[in-house]
């Protein structure tokens, strides 16, 4: 008589038994996530997830620790103030002035800020620098792009890229705020807010 070979789908984080028949489950630090599904291969862990138990659909992110490359069943978290690297091999000192709190990203603390372009491979910042005179750097993971501008001062346009200059005012006009307006009080506007809008004069 003619026989014909079954072949049963196995659930997500198992895969068909080579030894046949059934299917088994993938062994800690592994995962199948496709359902029904036919593989004979479990998927290991990517470096920066690991797997607890067996039959997992899914890997978990280790966030704020490492896991020592791929298939993992573990996850070492790193220090406040340190992050793992890309590989998720080795946990990484932060630059001075920041933290990471148990996350994947040095934070530069309050009164500092980053500059992105500088940051290195593993997307940290290289340096957090002193919050200038006249600007404000509220909470932590300012970068240049979002110190804003303290009352009395004006922010300098005319500065290179990546360059702030906070002028202090010589009247009481400057209003401060976010620099991508023009930080002067209602009837003035200008250069260090010294001019008149229009409608205004002076009195």
């Amino acid at each position: 008589t003619d026989s014909t070979l079954e072949v049963i789908p196995c659930r997500v984080g198992q895969i068909i038994d080579p030894n046949g028949p059934g299917c088994l489950d993938c062994g800690v630090g592994q995962y199948q996530p496709f359902p029904p599904n036919t593989s004979t291969v479990c998927i290991p862990c990517a470096a920066g997830r690991f797997g607890v138990a067996q039959g997992a659909a899914i890997c978990t992110e280790c966030v704020g620790g490492i896991t020592g490359g791929e298939g993992s069943s573990k996850c070492e978290l790193c220090d406040q103030n340190e992050v793992p690297d890309r590989f998720s091999v080795t946990c990484v000192r932060c630059a001075t002035n920041a933290v990471s709190l148990g996350t994947n990203q040095c934070q530069c603390l309050n009164d500092f800020y980053a500059i992105p372009e500088n940051f290195d491979d593993n997307r940290q910042p290289v340096d957090c620098i002193d919050c200038p005179e006249g600007g404000v750097c509220d909470g932590l993971n300012t970068t240049v792009n979002e110190v804003n501008v303290d009352e009395g001062y004006w922010f300098s346009p005319w500065e290179s890229q990546n360059t702030l200059k906070f002028v202090e005012c010589r009247n009481e006009a400057c209003s401060g705020g976010e620099r991508d307006g023009d930080n002067c009080r209602d009837g003035y506007k200008g250069v260090l807010c010294t001019e008149c809008q229009d409608d205004y004069q002076r009195v």
